[in-house]
């Protein structure tokens, strides 16, 4: 039995499995796959069960050698068991025909737990593998344990079934990510993603192939003085793999074999394609039963994929032997008929190897959800060994690659500046036919130049030039891939503060085939209408995503915005602590997040509705000082300069609420905040005059709402109670409509509570919270001549001299001060001008 080598995983899925298998447990695979292995960890760990170990080899040639060496193995495991009967065999008394009924009984009488283990079964015949299904069927207490590089008879249907058989394949043995990331961890350097995508595309998991591997890596690392680049990985894999190649018959067969290495996977329509002489398909059969690899189904279609050893070690003979030609037309050929069949990342290697980069970007924008968001690090492997003058051939590639990139690189590295003027360099210079889908391309890529640049605002105007030229179109060729970029104009536009736009766009997207991305729509959808105050919308997209589509779903980013919509809506139903434990997930996650603008604005929200106005400042400056460097477009720098604004005011800070919104901002936000200062500052006028500039019909429901509770609260301090009454009542009417209590929260306590009056009880809509308490009402009642008293007092005269001032006694003044005192709430001229700085009066 073999022993573990250094550095062993202890597999635990495939170890499970086998405990929980069937009685007979057949792991198939190829030569180096780590079949003995695995087998080998599993019988170390058994406790209370015999177990003989059987290894078969070219010396067993018939039923009497095989029965011989397996007695031997089970007169070791249980010589009490076994002793007699063995001892029977080898002195001939009894035949090997006879020997799986005698067995049986044998075991069934003692009853003791037996397990089997026979190591390449394949190199046994199906007479003998038939006598082991007899003797299967009736020895209940026995279980076989095999390793195979063929299939055996314990797999057909009846007996599979009947006996109860488990199969590990090749697939499952092939190490997962997370696997070869702790091999690599023995590196004398630590793997980056991109090199681990190297070595899974070059290895395909496979155990043998892994270990030579990463031993290239060790080697060519000179004792970690040095990180190998990417390509040199690649060269020395290849080269240390072609000690696998087999050996064949004619040459017509070899051809094939190279011609097959070549491609990711070979279906019987591509195994006629290459294939002069129209036998592609059974030549293929014949390489799966001498074990070069299997046929299995994938997408409805039975497939040969050749193993990975075999593969490596014939893909670098043909790179040497086939014509340069030869090389080409067989990639070409493959991808044209696997494009829409086999892995993205295997034809996009295709493509890469075969020169075909006109056909990158559209290739890659086509399964863009998969390759971008799951699998980047495999793009990047795979195109970041091109040259830089390839690169200036083709301006979609680079752009591929920054793309890639972009997913772990919110601000843009040198590299991807780099790339991008390379790419968008080259397609400026590109003309493409009105209407046809190469000019759709060229404008996708353009689009997503400018969408890894960070510069939404340029982003989302060269969106609209992709828009423009597939409404002119009249192509259903690539739906997906149209769906997969409207998606990312979709969030380009959020993310740009064009919202209504992101409702256009969403709304095209009806009908999209993916199974992921109608719920990320849906989720960048129900923010954008709570963020508009649309929350009757909100709340319907939030009820059609679910509470989560599929395993993982919270975490993703598909669910970011989804996040925030659940927050605000929670926010809105009275729920502080659902909204902040909504936000916990990407709140927590600021900084990996092109999103984080909305986060950091949607959290603010919750605080201030939630009466932590103090903290949600505290949190939104701490956040604007760590993210001062990452991309943030107008829009929403405006936004969260509107809410610094409506915090400070909140907390009674009205003199910097003042200087923050002392810029030239004109968005409807930014008045609407001057407004509310303006109310709270005792100046009711120029609220009527901010409120006057804006179009109430050109607002989203939310600010609409705040622009008629405003204006109602200015006109009702100006004494026009009827007119206030009446744009209450239509502030209030369309709260009711779109079911959003929180524009109430945005008028100064004060005037809600005089506007309560105004209108009957049961049209009458509670504010989740009046974050905006002041002494409005105390100051209010300054005099004309309080106020004089006031400036002058602030001019650091003494009483003597203020009175002087204003020609009144200094006993006057004195009342007069302490009457600004009371009013204001203080004890002191220090204290009564802070204050009025504060609100406003000063």
């Amino acid at each position: 039995m073999p022993t573990d080598s250094p550095g062993q995983l202890r597999r635990e899925r495939l170890l499970a499995k086998i405990d929980g298998g069937g009685r007979v447990v057949v792991v198939r695979a190829e030569g180096g796959a780590g079949k003995t292995a695995l087998i080998a960890r599993w019988v170390r760990e058994q406790r209370g069960t015999a177990i003989a170990w059987v290894t078969l080899d070219e010396g067993i040639i018939d039923a009497r050698s095989f029965w011989l060496r397996t007695f031997t193995a089970l007169r070791a495991a249980a010589p009490d068991v076994f002793q007699h009967l063995s001892d029977g065999y080898m002195s001939g008394f009894i035949a090997p025909e006879d020997v799986p009924s005698l067995l049986a009984s044998t075991l069934l009488r003692a009853e003791p737990q037996v397990a089997l283990v026979l190591d390449d079964l394949h190199l046994t015949d199906d007479a003998l593998q038939d006598q082991l299904v007899s003797l299967m069927r009736v020895a209940t207490p026995l279980r076989i344990i095999a390793t195979t590089r063929q299939r055996t008879r314990f797999e057909t249907p009846l007996t599979s079934t009947a006996i109860g058989t488990t199969v590990i394949g090749s697939e499952e043995l092939a190490f997962t990510d997370e696997e070869l990331a702790q091999l690599a961890a023995a590196l004398p350097y630590p793997a980056s993603q991109n090199e681990l995508a190297v070595l899974e595309r070059m290895t395909r998991g496979h155990s043998l192939a892994v270990r030579l591997a990463l031993s290239v890596m060790d080697g060519l690392s000179a004792d970690g003085s040095r990180r190998p680049a990417l390509d040199e990985i690649e060269r020395g894999v290849a080269a240390v793999l072609t000690d696998f190649t087999p050996r064949f018959e004619n040459t017509e067969e070899e051809a094939l074999a190279l011609a097959v290495s070549l491609c990711p996977e070979v279906d019987e329509a591509l195994a006629k394609r290459l294939d002069d002489e129209d036998r592609g398909w059974c030549a293929i059969t014949s390489f799966e039963e001498r074990g070069l690899g299997r046929i299995t189904m994938r997408r409805g279609r039975p497939v040969f994929l050749m193993h990975a050893l075999i593969s490596s070690a014939l893909r670098h003979r043909a790179l040497q032997e086939l014509s340069p030609e030869r090389i080409t037309e067989v990639r070409r050929i493959a991808f044209d008929q696997l494009r829409e069949l086999a892995d993205p990342v295997e034809t996009l290697a295709l493509l890469v190897d075969g020169g075909m980069d006109s056909a990158i970007f559209p290739h890659f924008a086509r399964y863009f959800s998969e390759l971008s968001q799951f699998r980047p690090a495999e793009v990047i492997a795979l195109l970041s060994p091109i040259p830089t003058e390839r690169l200036k051939r083709e301006g979609g590639v680079p752009i591929t690659l920054s793309i890639a990139l972009s997913e772990s690189a919110i601000i843009p590295t040198q590299r991807i500046k780099q790339l991008l003027r390379i790419g968008l360099t080259e397609l400026s210079r590109r003309g493409a036919a009105p209407g046809s889908v190469e000019g759709m391309f060229a404008a996708l890529a353009r689009f997503g130049g400018m969408r890894v640049s960070r510069n939404y605002d340029e982003a989302s105007r060269a969106g609209e030039e992709f828009v423009r030229l597939v409404a002119g179109a009249h192509h259903s060729d690539g739906a997906s891939w149209l769906y997969a970029g409207n998606l990312q104009l979709v969030i380009t536009a959020l993310l740009a503060h064009r919202i209504r736009r992101v409702i256009e766009l969403a709304a095209s997207m009806e009908g999209d085939p993916h199974p992921g991305r109608p719920y990320h729509t849906r989720s960048v959808l129900s923010f954008t209408l709570a963020y508009t105050g649309d929350l009757v919308g909100a709340e319907r997209e939030i009820a059609m995503i679910g509470t989560s589509p599929w395993s993982g779903w919270e975490g993703s980013l598909y669910a970011l915005d989804w996040h925030l919509a659940c927050a605000l809506t929670a926010a809105n139903r009275d729920d502080h602590r659902g909204a902040l434990r909504a936000l916990q997930p990407v709140a927590k996650r600021l900084d990996e997040f092109e999103q984080w603008p909305m986060i950091t604005w949607t959290r603010g929200v919750v605080r201030l509705v939630g009466g932590e106005a103090a903290r949600g400042l505290e949190e939104l400056e701490a956040t604007r000082d760590a993210l001062s460097s990452y991309p943030l477009s107008s829009g929403w720098a405006e936004e969260l300069r509107a809410l610094h604004a409506d915090l400070l005011l909140a907390t009674g800070d009205l003199l910097r609420a003042r200087a923050v919104l002392g810029h030239r901002g004109e968005e409807p936000v930014t008045v609407l905040a001057r407004a509310r200062l303006a109310l709270l500052s005792s100046q009711p006028e120029d609220a009527v005059a901010l409120l006057g500039d804006l179009e109430p019909s050109a607002l989203y429901p939310a600010h609409q709402a705040q622009h008629l509770l405003l204006s109602a609260a200015a006109h009702a301090r100006l004494g026009n109670a009827g007119y206030a009454a009446t744009l209450l009542e239509q502030a209030l009417y369309a709260l009711d409509r779109t079911n959003n209590r929180l524009p109430l929260s945005w008028v100064p306590a004060a005037d809600l509570r005089v506007l309560r009056t105004l209108v009957p009880d049961g049209m009458w809509i509670e504010p989740v919270s009046t974050p905006f308490e002041t002494e409005t009402e105390a100051f209010e009642k300054l005099s004309k001549r309080e106020s004089l008293v006031l400036v002058e007092l602030a001019s650091d005269a003494s009483i003597e001299e203020i009175a002087a001032s204003l020609h009144v006694s200094a006993n006057t003044i004195k009342s007069q001060t302490r009457s600004i005192y009371r009013k204001l709430q203080v004890s002191c001229r220090a204290d009564a001008l802070l204050r009025a700085r504060q609100v406003g009066l000063l």
